[in-house]
């Protein structure tokens, strides 16, 4: 079947929303404006005469970063090739901008897009639970009381900071992996990334007699009061002393909570997770990533 692909302008934004009206609860309308005005990047759309049968959204967490996501195929047009050529296209385009690795999530249980990750060449790196609750129950008054063991980072935990990032128990794209708010997507965590994070003070660092065993980082967003657990890399048993930290962001006035977890984390965490947050939202998600070697 022909189709032609184009970049989202404006103009498309009602067709997009229709599109987005047979996936139900879709987030679509919630960010469409943003991919559309993308400065990087941008939101991709597949025509079959004049309809829109299909979308795809390419941004950069970080200049050598491709990710890929918001894949939509109309209900009647799927199983054509439609999300592989859209995928494709996006990735050759992230390639001719510089990024050597191209990223996506999708459900463990999304067969259609597992096939078309494999036909692409993307491979899994990591398996994700994406925790995310609107607020705190109501009358947790817990006051957080900053111990020895988990404090603010400061630029002199960053040599140190940076090894245990790339010589943790989880490697790879396992490994020093953010999660960010709006669109599901990671970035790597490199050196100059934790040095600005420590400077806007989203960086805590977990120390057992002088050693540093653990990062907390995370990453706010004033605008919305969301605030994201992006990366947790503490010893099992301290696991459940990030939740001693909510009452804090809370007091700072957050109340969006997200929190990116791997699954043994999810289940040492639960019981805290219940008692903050009561009924919370927990999805999981697979990470694909490929390589994108440049000529």
């Amino acid at each position: 079947m022909k189709f032609k692909l184009s970049r989202a302008t404006p103009a498309d934004k009602n067709a997009v929303l229709r599109l987005s009206r047979h996936f139900p609860d879709d987030y679509l309308e919630e960010v469409v404006d943003r991919w559309i005005n993308m400065d990087t990047g941008g939101l991709f759309l597949a025509w079959h005469n004049d309809f829109l049968i299909g979308c795809c959204t390419l941004s950069f967490p970080s200049p050598a970063e491709g990710w890929l996501h918001g894949m939509r195929v109309h209900p009647d047009y799927q199983g054509q090739g439609i999300a592989f050529e859209l995928n494709s296209y996006l990735i050759d385009r992230a390639k001719s901008k510089g990024a050597a690795v191209v990223r996506l999530l999708t459900a463990p249980d999304n067969h259609g897009a597992l096939r078309v990750s494999a036909k692409l060449g993307l491979q899994a790196a990591g398996k994700r639970e994406i925790i995310y609750r609107e607020t705190l129950i109501p009358g947790k008054n817990t006051i957080f009381r900053q111990g020895a063991s988990l404090r603010l980072c400061s630029a002199s935990d960053l040599p140190a900071g940076t090894d245990r990032i790339s010589s943790g128990p989880f490697q790879r794209a396992a490994s020093g992996m953010l999660f960010l708010p709006g669109g599901y997507s990671f970035r790597s965590l490199s050196a100059a990334y934790l040095y600005q994070a420590i400077k806007n003070n989203e960086v805590y660092a977990f120390y057992h007699r002088d050693l540093l065993r653990g990062l907390v980082v995370v990453v706010r967003n004033k605008d919305e009061r969301h605030l994201v657990i992006g990366y947790l890399d503490l010893p099992p048993e301290d696991l459940p002393s990030i939740a001693s930290m909510l009452p804090l962001w809370a007091g700072e006035g957050y109340c969006y909570f997200s929190l990116s977890l791997f699954p043994e984390q999810h289940r040492a965490l639960h019981p805290a997770l219940q008692q903050w947050f009561g009924t919370y939202d927990a999805h999981q998600w697979l990470l694909m990533e490929k390589e994108l070697l440049q000529d």
